[in-house]
């Protein structure tokens, strides 16, 4: 318990060091962003199929209640931030970098509502079974708010037993200073979070990985640890600042010296990671009966007046949360969500969901400044600095070729798109691009191939259950037909037999008559 003795670190390959920029938003703490007029819900989430509606067009809501259910195991329910009118439900824009178009749940608050989240849950107990608080995380919507956003009650459900529980406090995009607002603030949710977490996993300790950057973060949560020690021997590690130091299977690397295999998980070598965001929304969905609602948001950029981090309902439009930092908005400018390494542009009338950690308003480069890709020199340094120890030449190569099965080979799914060979590449070659693109083509037909396999399969069922049919037919048939032969065979033999009975009665009725008088 404690942070008695300092941690051992393991080497990592690859990274490099950034800019960070965060100095702008750093020490202004979290500010409630006002309510929005409207509210855009995607029903699509990262994960699963599109959830099921349960609401109309013109019905009330009230906060936290249940607007869609998910219709598979991986779905992700959506509840009501605020007190709301049902506006319509319609495709807008989704946070996504090819500007898609999606059904949302469009809310409209109702007067006088304001954006305080309330227990809509009645706590758990004290003492609560594993299924029961797994079932409060799964039923809260509860989702990974630092990643892809994959639900937090299948995360919780490892396969493999988990010795250690690592809180990923890294946040090592540049500009994005959200996670680092939350530890500093609100410290006590995320070890309190990260304590009931490591009573579901099992786990016999907890590392809690700050970069170095970070240095105030890191005394506070070490302060709260001293003054209330948890259950879980918990310790603060701080990490060298590097980008990208926050990637799983690098700070799993590092702060234990497990390596995760290929196209696998932490849960096979041991260990569970947790974004701090995603502790302190599990603390308040079972100990005080919140719903995540919302999130913080860290709006900053070159043409933003007000840079801070605001703490904003989910399904917020960016065009609003731009107008709340005073962002002056030009031609040029470019609205990234995330960080300018690993975040994709997106519409402006795209909302908040849960895993937006940040909203950067860039400007796009000159015609004079932007420089065409050149041909690749074969420099290598874009190997050197991949955290992943892949061969991002080699995979640029087949995914420019569309040799996907030759890039599956050199691992292009252990690719966390980091971005980092692109940004040390001298020839300016967007690789992550290539890379992106790449994995989509072979999604797609993995996906067109799982589908013609299970038409297949369904034509082949139904191809046995015809010829089980026309069996079945032609067996019933041949019953048919060997009932009407021994149906006539008998009633041939019984009609021989009668035959033979009347010959006989008639014999016997001749010898029974008297014989006739005699003749005179």
């Amino acid at each position: 318990m404690g942070t008695q003795r300092a941690h051992a670190l393991s080497p990592v390959p690859g990274g490099v060091r950034l800019p960070m920029h965060k100095e702008r938003t750093r020490d202004l703490g979290i500010i409630t962003a006002p309510l929005p007029k409207r509210l855009l819900l995607p029903l699509k989430a990262p994960f699963g199929a599109e959830l099921a509606v349960r609401v109309q067009a013109g019905e009330q809501v009230v906060q936290g209640q249940l607007l869609a259910a998910p219709t598979d195991a991986v779905g992700i329910p959506i509840h009501a931030p605020v007190a709301a009118t049902v506006l319509e439900i319609a495709p807008h824009p989704l946070p996504h970098p090819a500007a898609l178009h999606g059904s949302c749940i469009v809310l409209v608050p109702l007067p006088n509502v304001t954006t305080q989240i309330e227990a809509t849950l009645p706590p758990c107990p004290p003492v609560s079974s594993k299924q029961v608080l797994l079932e409060r995380i799964r039923s809260a919507g509860v989702s990974g708010m630092g990643g892809a956003g994959f639900p937090s009650a299948l995360k919780l459900s490892p396969r493999h037993p988990i010795q250690t529980l690592i809180l990923n406090g890294i946040e090592c995009e540049p500009y994005i200073t959200a996670d680092e607002a939350l530890m500093r603030e609100r410290p006590t949710e995320i070890i309190a979070g990260a304590e009931l977490v490591a009573h579901l996993l099992g786990a016999n300790e907890i590392l809690i990985a700050i970069e170095g950057n970070k240095p105030e973060a890191a005394d506070i949560l070490r302060t709260v640890l001293d003054t209330s020690p948890p259950k879980v021997p918990t310790q603060v590690v701080v990490t060298p600042t590097r980008y990208p130091a926050g990637g799983e299977k690098q700070l799993v690397q590092e702060l234990t010296g497990r390596e995760v295999p290929s196209g696998g998980l932490p849960s096979e070598v041991g260990v569970a990671c947790q974004n701090v965001a995603t502790m302190a929304a599990i603390y308040r969905a079972v100990c005080l009966g919140q719903l995540p609602l919302s999130r913080i948001v860290t709006v900053t950029g070159v043409a933003v007046a007000q840079p801070a981090n605001y703490e904003v309902l989910i399904g917020t439009p960016i065009s609003t949360l731009l107008a709340v930092a005073g962002a002056q908005l030009k031609d040029d400018c470019r609205i990234v969500a995330g960080g300018p390494m690993m975040g994709v542009s997106v519409p402006i009338e795209a909302p908040v969901i849960k895993t937006t950690n940040g909203v950067l308003l860039s400007m796009e480069p000159s015609a004079e400044q932007a420089m065409e890709p050149m041909a690749c020199i074969r420099c290598g340094y874009c190997a050197e600095v991949c955290p992943a120890t892949l061969l991002p030449q080699q995979l640029y190569w087949f995914a420019r070729s569309q040799e996907h099965e030759k890039a599956e080979q050199h691992h292009l799914f252990d690719c966390i798109e980091c971005g980092a060979c692109a940004y040390v590449c001298p020839s300016r070659i967007p690789l992550v691009q290539y890379y992106r693109a790449a994995k989509a083509e072979i999604r797609r037909q993995q996906r067109e191939k799982s589908l013609s396999d299970r038409a297949r399969d369904r034509f082949e069922v139904r191809q046995q259950r015809e010829q089980q049919r026309l069996a079945e037919q032609e067996e019933r048939r041949r019953q048919r037909r060997e009932k009407t032969r021994t149906t006539a065979a008998n009633s041939e033999r019984d009609a021989i037999v009668k035959a033979a009975v009347e010959r006989v009665r008639q014999g016997e009725d001749s010898t029974d008559k008297p014989p006739p008088p005699p003749s005179t």
